[in-house]
């Protein structure tokens, strides 16, 4: 099962809610990750990952930066 299989998955299951933690098999360090999304996406450009832009995120995420930040290495 794909990432995109068990997202469709979970849609498909009502019972379960709130947050739920997926983890990839072959994960990709997150530079690589971020640079495959908009081509997977259709997306010609993204926005930068500035410091401004990772604070206008936070405040309309109502978070902190740091939150946005910092990632676990998960293997399953």
């Amino acid at each position: 099962m794909g990432f995109g299989s068990a997202i469709y998955w979970l849609i498909e299951h009502p019972k379960f809610t709130g947050p739920v933690n997926l983890a990839s098999p072959n994960p990709l360090p997150n530079a690589d990750f971020m640079r495959k999304i908009p081509h997977v996406a259709g997306i010609r450009f993204g926005l930068p990952g500035t410091n401004l832009i990772l604070k206008v995120g936070a405040f309309l995420l109502r978070t902190e930066t740091e939150l946005i930040l910092k990632s676990r290495r998960v293997i399953p």
